[in-house]
Formats: C-alpha cells, sequence, structure tokens
C-alpha cells in the first residue's frame, strides 16, 4: 500500500505541475479478471485516469507497474509507467461519461488485487502534452512546457551542438530550445498537419534539416530555422502514411517504411 500510494503522490505532482484547481477523484476497487470492466461513480468524463494495483511481481515491476491513460492516446491504448515501454492493449479500455473501463490484464483487474486510481476532469490548468525535462541523475524536474497536443510520439531527437530539441505530438512537429532549466518553442514553431498531415516522429540531419512522414503518403524535408514551406517527395501512390525515417549520412541516402509495407529510399537533400 506505501508503494502504491508513494507512486501515485508523485504522478499527480508531475500532473498538476504547479496547479491546484483541477478536478481530481480518488478511489478504489478490488479486482475481478473480468474483460469490460466499467469503474463509475467518477461524478465526471476524466481525461486522465492512473491507475496502481496493490500488487508485487518480484521486484521488476514490469506486471505491476501503474498505467495512465489520456484522452488525447489511441483508442483502447494505454501507458505502463515503467521505463521506456510502448502503449499497451486490455489496459485502461476507454475513459467514460462517468468513469472508465479496465481489461482484463494483471495492471488493472488481477482477481483479488486492491487498485487505486486517480480521475482528472478536464479543466485549463491540466495540460494533456506537457513535456517534462528530468535531471539524468536525480530525476528532479529542470523544466516543463505544455504543448497541449497529446502525447510526444516516439522519442526526442537533439539537434547535436545547438541545444535544440525536435519532436512531434498528435497534429505538430516542434522545435525547442533547451536551456537547461527553461525552455521555449523556437520562432516559426510548430509544424502544423496543414503542412505534415498527422507527422511521424521526426529525425534531424545534424546541421540542416528535418525529415519527417505524413499519413498524406509523403516524406517531408523541413528547414531546422526556416521550417515553411517545407519540400516533399510522395511515396509510390501517396495512399499508405510514411513512418519514421532513418538517415544514411554516408550515402546521402534517407530510408523509410509505409503502411503499405513497402520500405523506400531516397537521396538527400529532397528537391
Amino acid at each position: 500500500m506505501r508503494s502504491c500510494a508513494r507512486a501515485l503522490w508523485v504522478l499527480l505532482i508531475l500532473l498538476f505541475a504547479g496547479s491546484a484547481s483541477a478536478k481530481v477523484k480518488t478511489g478504489t476497487y478490488t479486482g475481478d479478471g473480468s474483460s469490460n470492466r466499467i469503474i463509475a461513480g467518477v461524478g465526471f468524463a476524466p481525461v486522465v485516469v492512473i491507475i496502481k494495483g496493490n500488487d508485487d511481481d518480484g521486484g521488476t515491476g514490469d506486471l505491476t507497474s501503474a498505467v495512465l491513460r489520456s484522452a488525447t492516446m489511441p483508442a483502447g491504448m494505454t501507458k505502463p509507467l515503467l521505463g521506456d515501454q510502448s502503449l499497451l492493449a486490455d489496459l485502461i479500455l476507454s475513459l467514460d461519461a462517468d468513469g472508465f473501463t479496465v481489461g482484463s490484464n494483471r495492471r488493472v483487474n488481477a482477481i483479488g488485487i486492491e487498485f487505486h486510481y486517480v480521475a482528472f476532469d478536464a479543466s485549463p490548468n491540466l495540460a494533456l502534452g506537457t513535456y517534462y525535462a528530468l535531471d539524468a541523475a536525480s530525476g528532479d524536474v529542470n523544466w516543463s512546457l505544455p504543448l497541449a497536443d497529446g502525447a510526444i510520439k516516439g522519442f526526442v531527437f537533439p539537434n547535436f551542438g545547438t541545444g535544440d530539441l525536435f519532436l512531434a505530438t498528435s497534429t505538430k512537429i516542434w522545435s525547442i530550445s533547451d536551456n537547461g532549466s527553461s525552455a521555449a518553442v523556437n520562432p516559426g514553431w510548430p509544424v502544423t498537419s496543414a503542412d505534415v498531415p498527422s507527422p511521424s516522429t521526426p529525425i534531424v540531419i545534424p546541421g540542416a534539416n528535418v525529415l519527417a512522414g505524413g499519413s498524406d503518403g509523403r516524406l517531408y524535408q523541413i528547414d531546422t530555422v526556416s521550417p515553411l514551406p517545407p519540400s516533399n517527395v510522395v511515396l509510390g501512390d501517396g495512399t499508405a502514411a510514411v513512418g519514421v525515417p532513418s538517415v544514411d549520412l554516408l550515402n546521402s541516402m534517407v530510408y523509410v517504411g509505409t503502411d503499405q509495407g513497402v520500405i523506400y529510399g531516397v537521396l538527400l537533400p529532397l528537391p
């Protein structure tokens, strides 16, 4: 119980980021192992739910870590709050009008285990999609930057030697200047879905351009300083979403796959 409460307290600190006016409901339930179990009585339609069971998998936390689902995550998917684990299914299945629904996974509904949850209502002071920079040694928060466009996709890519960081959220590609104790969005950014629809995680060619795939079947090349308009090439028939590029600097090539299962090689720089 003690470790469970501590984990939820740490998460509360991160989500509030100094605000104390968001509506919050805490509660417990006992797992029964069933699928599509509805947890009702929250009193509002939550936009974020965190669940942690009073369970122990032998110390690794791989099967019993706290989990979080926000309204901006893909349908049916939840983030385990342990390391760099990907979004998983069968955890928090949905956020409902008066609560949430969980699956049968051990992390959220193991038989006989007591589960604690924290549910957050929509609030101007609760920024979904806030980017946190943590001290690698202590884990302390160096700075936070509300982006309010959903979860960060994949990973953050630094432009080495500049202090700039590039990342994608649900509908935007961002360039962020990291000053150590604070951060700010660089001028001219973000690039929105009007220019790169549903962008992939971007990668950076040091000192030159940012590359990202779009849902419109195009590979985009964006100048790091003057991002608009980006150049692009159509891959195949242009009907399949383009994934995260990979660069071969030695041969000036970029390799990238699409949702059609095809991998393309494109010469750099793009036209």
